[in-house]
């Protein structure tokens, strides 16, 4: 909420200006002080919390939020209103929470001078919300001020019939506008093809990645990305009818205990079903009960959501003892479970751990001896903080409850009254036993219960710790706290579930360059090895090998490589070489060798995998991981006709016998047009990908990760054949689609901002190109990091920008301090230290600083050479750059061989129409016509102009370009009636493309005119330059040059000799 912390003028209060006062005296003579609006800021804030029922667990939370928004400092006023939404006749909004007492109605003030953000505090579940009426008030708040509601519970718990369907990108025309004047837009669709009416208030998580489109929208007006909206028609709900839909419900229509607790447990979390069995034990059920069982019962220390709990307030179990009259404190009322309810609860937890339970509930009542100023038990007895004559009506704060002392035989008080049972049921006498809710799963082997006492919370502290650093990034914070909230999940024959998100949360402390926490998780992992490896059940085998694949994440591959090997050899010993178990374990170690890097032993891995998966005629879903995995594998190794075979089996089966959806195959039809691009197949290619696209957007099947993947490649395939025009709509494409997937702060939504910013450079939009870049660098170091790599080369690229508009200061500056924190994290040798020395190599020979650029041009090729190879990308495109820095500084020739021996290696490495090679060629004829070696330059461009109009079109610029130096090159071998030829080809694409008057346009016919000439066609040649010559006045003005040069020519053919 940063970006909200910004000042206005203010309109009311005036400040003496001591410093003007004594200048505008020294000018003028006249004792007048000079006045200046003082800052304020430019914000109010009303912030209504909704009073109804269901939000009795959220009074705490509120007063949390409120807190949080004083503290901001970004708000000039904050007032706070309650909501009723409990559907009952009264005000809606009031001053005071209706428990107080006060039911006086306040209308909610909107300064008129300044905007008022409104935000709604609400779980979105009273009457008031489904009967319309907070909708219609909504909607009028929305005419004149900015509205949000902030959830409090998590999106999947949200009501269905107020969840929004979608997340729409959301603009305004200025910030902070008014609801109502909000527009709401599909994040890739055009407007004709959907659209949406209706007053827009977004719906938020109080969650960075959720709050972060709508601040972008209040403080700019833009989402940037898409936002949970609620659209509210026009109209509201009929009341009325809803009222009276209600009427005839009664007990009749409630559900039995068994169906209660069927309903609850296929819709709560495991830690909520676990905590709902806890609060079975115990009673009376108060609020501050409630919360203290939630405390305690959770293994391994730590905090669970509030909304675990709210999950079983609102889960239909639980009931308000007594008439409880509102006005009551909320933590002074009483609930307890439907009756038959805490029964069955107990039928699901062992009597050890509800004895467990009140045990803990002592210890920590013991613990806090009744201090702090919110718990309001306090012990009865004698000794330290205990009250010795506690008053007659002082009940018990919490005590077993009926249900299990009448399990532990302890229970004296009368009998239960008989549950009511329908008709269906089976007597009890007939034999039948009597339904049960289904056990939950937890473990019972010795071994299993040392992962869940040892290994798992060893890990999930470690987790806990790196959620409460503030100074870690989001992105290491949100995994870690996945692994948190997975603290308790258990599954029979597999083991904790949290496990998987190790390897995930060691990849993101590595690339976020967090070398502490790095090194203390690698040691941990070693300890819990070690202390797994005597073991062979199943359980155990698969979080070792989990174990493993996280140690190799953090570029310990030798040491994962090991464990992983014990863990097949003992499968193999278990169960047999072929058994499903064995064969998941090698898949593994074949993705563990890819993600190392170590592609030969990953093709080798996959090689001997697949051949077994043959043999043992494994499910196709196993055989097709395996199968996509050696693609890749033989892809990245530049065996393309080998990746492609495999590629077109694998999209052969996922079309056929495992049915995948149309955005999980376009991941690998994504995969298979790399493979045919690499080949130099770029017609088929762009097909692959642009085919791919339209059949999912006419099967309207969801789209994911594969959208987003299809569209990056097909934007990476134009901007590789020199299309950027074309490209840059589809970066913006593939940003949207990646916020959608993984959100706005992932590392790849961040990756795809940043090609982004590259095409609008190649474009040559350098001022938007910057912008783009700038905007985005304050939240980089808070989602990912500054040491992030993403982070560094997004700084890199600003650097690129300066120098692309002549800040060469700012661009060298900023460009050594990356590269000094680069080389710092990774050595002077490391491929991102390398590819940053060469930019700056780039940057100097901008800045005309030719010798500096060339010194360091050189050194870096040397080094690539040697630790990357002569024929890697960066060390060509380093070879590149220096061919232009020699030629700067005079040394031609130096710059002729650099481009034959870089030319050389991409004829050898690269398919035949590349436009990497049709770039060198076109270098190299620069040179070389430089030099006189003009039919040799020919040749060169000859062959660079034929590429790129296969790939590029004739009518592209590059194509153009190229077309206009081979016609001077033809000339100028005199080859006069090729010249032609090709000269007209040029003429008729840039005027069509360009315009007849575009100066390139103009060139070229200067040119032809030159050609027309050399052919001895002198009127023609006369009419082409006076044609020229007339147009280049009229339209760039008589001192151009290219008005000039005509007249140059015209003169020449006034003297030639016969003329």
């Amino acid at each position: 909420m940063r970006p909200l912390r910004r000042t206005v003028p203010s309109r009311t209060t005036l400040a003496f200006d001591e410093a003007a006062t004594v200048e505008w005296m020294a000018e003028t003579a006249l004792h007048e002080p000079v006045l200046r609006p003082e800052p304020e800021r430019w914000l109010n804030a009303a912030l209504v919390v909704d009073d109804g029922p269901s939000m009795v667990l959220w009074q705490q939370y509120a007063a949390e939020v409120r807190a949080l928004l004083e503290g901001l400092g970004a708000f000039r006023d904050i007032r706070t209103y309650w909501l009723d939404s409990s559907g009952e006749p009264g005000p809606l909004v009031k001053t005071r929470p209706l428990r107080s007492g006060s039911v006086s109605g306040a209308g909610l003030r909107i300064d008129p001078a300044r905007p008022t953000v409104i935000m709604v505090l609400s779980d979105m579940v009273g009457p008031g919300w489904s009967n319309g009426t907070v909708k219609e008030l909504l909607r009028g708040w929305a005419r004149r001020a900015p509205v949000a509601v902030l959830q409090t519970l998590p999106e999947r718990m949200w009501p269905s019939a107020d969840r929004p369907d979608e997340r729409l990108v959301v603009q305004s025309r200025e910030p902070a506008a008014a609801g109502r004047t909000l527009r709401v837009s599909h994040p890739v669709l055009p407007s004709e093809l959907v659209s949406y009416r209706g007053t827009p208030v977004p719906v938020l998580e109080l969650t960075k990645s959720r709050l972060g489109p709508w601040i972008s929208l209040l403080s700019t007006g833009h989402s940037r990305a898409g936002l949970s909206v609620l659209l509210i028609p026009d109209g509201v709900a009929d009341t009325g009818s809803l009222a009276d839909s209600r009427a005839g419900t009664g007990a009749a229509d409630a559900p039995e205990p068994a169906e209660r607790i069927r309903r609850f447990r296929e819709a709560a979390s495991p830690e909520s079903r676990q905590l709902a069995g806890a609060m079975a034990s115990v009673k009376p059920l108060t609020l501050p009960v409630m919360r203290l069982v939630h405390e305690v019962s959770r293994t391994g220390g730590g905090q669970h959501h509030p909304a675990q709990l709210a999950e079983v307030f609102l889960g239909g179990l639980l009931r308000r003892v007594g008439t409880a009259e509102r006005t009551r404190a909320v933590d002074s009322l009483e609930y307890e479970f439907v009756p038959g309810v805490a029964e069955l609860l107990l039928d699901t937890v062992r009597t050890s751990v509800a004895l467990d339970t009140a045990a803990q509930v002592s210890e920590y009542l013991l613990r806090r001896g009744g201090f702090g100023p919110e718990f309001r038990a306090r012990l009865a007895g004698e000794g330290a903080g205990a009250v010795p004559d506690p008053p007659e009506e002082a009940g018990p704060f919490a005590a077993a409850s009926p249900q299990l002392l009448r399990r532990l035989g302890l229970w004296e008080g009368p009998a239960p009254a008989p549950t009511p049972q329908p008709s269906s049921r089976p007597d009890p006498e007939s034999g039948a036993e009597r339904t049960q809710a289904p056990l939950p799963e937890v473990p019972e082997d010795p071994a299993e219960v040392f992962v869940m006492e040892r290994v798992a919370p060893a890990l999930v502290d470690f987790a806990r710790r790196l959620t409460d650093d503030p100074a870690l990034p989001s992105l290491v914070g949100e995994q870690a706290q996945r692994i948190v909230e997975q603290a308790q999940e258990w599954r029979a024959g597999y083991g904790w579930e949290g496990v998987t998100a190790m390897s995930l949360l060691g990849d993101r402390l590595v690339a976020a360059r967090e070398q502490g926490y790095r090194a203390e998780l690698g040691a941990l992992l070693r300890q819990l090895l070690a202390e797994l490896a005597a073991q062979t059940d199943l359980v155990s085998r698969n979080t070792r090998g989990h174990l493993a694949i996280a140690l190799s994440g953090l570029g310990e591959t030798d040491e994962g490589v090991a464990h992983l090997r014990e863990v097949i050899a003992v499968s193999s010993d278990v169960h047999g070489a072929d058994h499903a178990y064995t064969l998941n374990a090698r898949q593994h170690m074949q993705e563990m060798f890819f993600d190392a890097g170590r592609l030969p032993e990953a093709e080798a891995e996959g090689q001997a995998l697949l051949a077994a998966l043959e043999r043992t005629e494994a499910d196709a879903e196993q055989r097709s991981q395996a199968v996509r995995y050696q693609a890749y594998t033989l892809h990245l190794m530049q065996r393309h006709r080998e990746a492609e075979t495999l590629l077109r089996s694998l999209v052969a089966l996922e079309a056929g016998p495992l049915e995948r959806s149309m955005d999980a195959r376009l991941i690998s039809r994504s995969w298979l047009a790399g493979t045919l691009g690499y080949q130099g197949r770029y017609v088929e290619a762009e097909s692959e990908l642009r085919s791919g696209l339209e059949e999912l957007e006419q099967s309207g099947e969801l789209k994911g990760w594969g959208e987003a993947l299809t569209l990056d490649n097909l934007a990476d395939l134009l901007d590789h054949c020199g299309r950027h025009e074309e490209a840059e709509p589809l970066r913006r494409a593939t940003l949207a689609a990646s916020e959608r997937w993984y959100g706005p702060g992932h590392p790849a939504t961040y990756r795809a901002r940043r090609d982004l910013v590259s095409t609008l450079r190649m474009v040559d939009r350098f001022a938007e190109a910057r912008d783009e870049a700038e905007s985005v660098e304050p939240q980089l170091d808070m989602d990912l990091g500054e040491l992030h790599n993403e982070t560094l080369r997004f700084r890199a690229l600003r650097a690129l920008i300066h120098a692309d508009l002549a800040e060469y200061d700012e661009a060298v500056a900023l460009q050594r301090r990356v590269l000094a924190h680069t080389a710092d994290l990774e050595g002077a040798v490391h491929r991102s230290t390398l590819t940053f020395r060469h930019d700056l190599g780039n940057i100097l020979r901008k800045a005309g600083r030719f010798v500096e650029a060339k010194e360091i041009l050189r050194a870096v090729l040397a080094e690539e050479c040697e630790h990357l190879g002569v024929e890697d990308s960066l060390t060509n495109a380093t070879r590149y750059a220096l061919a232009s820095v020699l030629d700067s500084v005079d040394r031609t020739d130096e710059a002729i061989a650099v481009c034959r021996e870089l030319l050389a290696i991409e004829e050898r490495i690269l398919p035949g129409n590349s436009p990497e090679t049709a770039k060198t060629r076109f270098r190299l004829a620069g040179f070389l016509a430089k030099n006189g070696a003009h039919e040799e330059a020919a040749d060169h461009l000859g062959k660079a102009w034929t590429v790129r109009c296969q790939v590029t079109r004739l009518d592209a610029a590059e194509s153009m370009s190229t077309g206009h130096a081979y016609g001077t090159a033809l000339l100028k071998a005199d080859r006069p009636r090729e010249a032609l030829d090709v000269m007209e080809a040029v003429i008729e694409a840039r005027s069509r493309v360009l315009g007849v008057a575009h100066p390139a346009t103009l060139a070229s016919r200067l040119r032809h005119g030159d050609v027309l000439a050399a052919l001895g066609r002198w009127a023609r040649a006369r009419k082409e330059w006076t044609t020229v010559r007339e147009t280049a006045a009229d339209e760039l003005g008589e001192e151009h040059e290219i008005v000039r040069t005509a007249l140059q020519s015209l003169q020449r053919e006034a003297k030639a000799p016969g003329r």
